[in-house]
């Protein structure tokens, strides 16, 4: 599919990756920009050549009519956004997360399921080249044991992000969603979810968590913990993965492997450009689906999977760190696969 129309719904300042992306993409054809704040729209829209700018996405769509609109926008205005651009026969790129809650992510299920169109979530960690190297090397371990993961920054939040019912959550649903998809891209589906929730930060206005130790177990015994926290003095992202031959440490921009019985060990270093080459990857990945018969990868199941632990997350959490069984929650909530 070439020349496709693209509409970009939703504009902040973090995007400037995204925009670098579509506009080094020859296939990709940005014919508007839509945002309420209009000298946003209108910087946005100069990078462009100009391109005609709308502050109601309803407008956009319908004048414009693309044949992808990406949306970047606070997480409870997603639904309508989606649920319009379907009706209207248009393929979808949105930032994370799939939805604020397992309830919206069946209602968006639902809406593919009457619909012949795709959709992908920003996921850029799949397409980062450390991150696809790592999940080629994982067979090299043997059955894994045992992965220690973290992801810390020091972001405290703000506007929309504060309030629980328009975000979904806190570090664990925004920023913390990355690693919760790459975790499950490489181990699968959990058994069962364990949670505990802290919120640090002073601000009496902030309702959602700042840190989250989250722990994923498999049938066969293997233990994922999580650590995440976005009001860390330090900066880390990182997964220690233990397996029967060997162990592996994957950070942003290095690989290192230790096979124990073999003796061998290396370190890969991958030179990074901050996720630039990856937003890069993922685009094409998602416009050369439109005109071909591969899935999308992540898949608008794999979103629901991801919705469902993240649910599972918050339920451990709010019965003081209990066990939830997945397979349990599925029956409980009605999650159809």
């Amino acid at each position: 599919m070439n020349n496709i129309r693209l509409v970009v719904v939703g504009l902040t300042s973090h995007h400037t990756k995204h925009i670098f992306a579509l506009k080094s993409n020859t296939t990709i054809n940005v014919v508007g920009v839509c945002d309420i704040d209009s000298r946003a729209a209108k910087e946005i829209s100069e990078k462009f050549s100009n391109v005609p700018c709308y502050s109601d996405f309803r407008g956009a769509i319908s004048s414009l009519k693309p044949d992808v609109v990406f949306i970047s926008l606070p997480h409870d205005q997603y639904f309508k956004v989606v649920k319009f651009a379907l009706e209207n026969n248009i393929h979808i790129f949105k930032e994370k997360p799939f939805a604020r809650d397992l309830e919206e992510a069946k209602k968006i299920a639902e809406l593919f399921k009457k619909s012949s169109n795709k959709m992908m979530i920003v996921s850029q960690r799949r397409f980062h080249k450390t991150y696809v190297e790592a999940k080629h090397l994982l067979n090299s371990l043997g059955q894994v044991k045992f992965v220690f993961a973290t992801y810390c920054f020091n972001k405290p939040t703000s506007g929309w992000r504060k309030n629980k019912q328009k975000s979904g959550g806190g570090v664990i649903i925004d920023a913390g969603y990355h690693f919760i998809d790459l975790l499950l891209y490489y181990f699968g589906l959990p058994e069962v979810v364990k949670c505990k929730l802290l919120k640090l930060s002073d601000d009496p206005l902030c309702e959602t968590e700042d840190y989250a130790k989250i722990e994923f177990q498999y049938p066969h015994r293997e233990i994922i913990q999580l650590i995440l926290n976005r009001l860390s003095e330090t900066k880390k992202e990182e997964i220690v993965i233990y397996g029967e031959l060997g162990k592996l440490v994957v950070t942003k921009n290095e690989i290192e492997l230790d096979l124990f019985d073999s003796g061998i060990s290396k370190k890969i270093t991958i030179e990074t450009d901050d996720f630039t080459e990856a937003y890069r990857q993922q685009y094409l990945s998602f416009f050369t689906s439109l005109s071909a018969k591969h899935p999308v990868c992540p898949s608008v199941k794999e979103g629901i999977l991801n919705s469902l632990v993240i649910e599972a997350c918050y339920l451990s959490a709010n019965k003081n760190a209990s066990l939830v069984n997945i397979k349990d929650l599925i029956v409980l909530k009605g999650v159809n696969l």
